[in-house]
């Protein structure tokens, strides 16, 4: 018989159903999509939970799937599972009321941008809150009336 040559540990094993999963940083860049730095920064928010084993991250994957879930999400414009544009309750981006609005995008922004236009952001997105396009078009985009041009004289050469 041979001697016990495998070194023994003091460590409580915890039955699979529940031990939390954890996968690498790397890993949770391909199940959510996104960068690997961007994983690092939703760590450092706080938003994804995270242990550092030895200088290395570890990921809980229940975490990845909830951060999943309530992230932003830009392809269908959703944050936290919900619309962030409704047109039914009167949230347009300012692509939308631009073109409801029959003015140009980099108009609209500008005021957007000055602060002349109310709005508020949602992560990367702009949303104005405009219940009826036609009363917000009288109240931020009421423009004085231009001056008719004034007609050219035309001179008269040849003296008649």
């Amino acid at each position: 018989m041979m001697p016990n040559t495998h070194k023994t540990t003091n460590h409580i094993m915890v039955p699979p159903t529940e031990r939390e999963a954890y996968i690498t940083v790397f890993a949770a860049s391909l199940v959510l999509r996104i960068s690997r730095q961007a994983v690092y920064h939703a760590i450092k928010l706080g938003r994804i939970s995270a242990k550092n084993i030895l200088g290395s991250w570890s990921v809980k994957l229940s975490s990845v799937n909830s951060y999943r879930k309530t992230r932003y999400d830009a392809l269908h414009k959703r944050h936290n599972g919900l619309p962030v544009y409704d047109p039914s309750k009167g949230l347009f981006s300012i692509k939308q009321l631009a073109k409801i609005l029959n003015i140009s995008y980099s108009c609209l922004y500008h005021h957007v941008k000055c602060g002349n236009i109310p709005s508020y952001r949602v992560n990367a997105c702009y949303v104005i809150n405009c219940p009826d396009p036609k009363e917000f078009r009288k109240t931020y985009f009421a423009y004085k009336a231009r001056r008719p041009k004034q007609k050219q004289l035309e001179l008269n050469l040849n003296g008649d």
